[in-house]
């Protein structure tokens, strides 16, 4: 790399999107490897399962009856689709005015761990309206 970080050559960049994809797919929640399975391993919910621009797979909230409004979910939260169904996250760009989107479920599941980045209790109702569970 040059003196700046800036990568010089083709296998620097390379190494750069590699780095910088795994650590957006973990902060994202992703999964790297194959298509995982629709069912949440941890709660056994139905999720919708989404390739991501950086080749792992998000397991994102089905989409629900209200659509739900991205001014309303944490910044770094807002899930969106492409027209060929690939998700992307977009992070701290702010979102218009009416614009929706779509969350992880990592971020809702009821059998999760409690963790700093998990939103409060609006987000997880929103799962329960969904998808009541006896």
């Amino acid at each position: 790399m040059g003196v700046s970080g800036t990568p010089r050559t083709a296998e620097e960049w390379t190494d750069l999107q590699h780095s910088t994809d795994h650590e957006q797919g973990l902060r994202d929640g992703a999964l790297p490897g194959p298509e995982p399975a629709p069912d949440c391993p941890d709660c056994g919910l139905t999720v919708d399962i989404r390739p991501t621009h950086y080749r792992w797979w998000v397991r994102l909230e089905p989409a629900g009856p209200a659509p739900l409004l991205a001014h309303t979910v944490p910044p770094g939260q807002r899930w969106h689709l492409d027209r060929d169904g690939t998700a992307w996250n977009a992070q701290d760009r702010e979102p218009g005015p009416g614009e929706c989107c779509r969350i992880s479920h990592h971020l809702v599941c009821p059998r999760a761990a409690p963790s700093p980045g998990r939103p409060g209790g609006r987000l997880r109702s929103r799962r329960q309206i969904l998808s009541p569970r006896p």
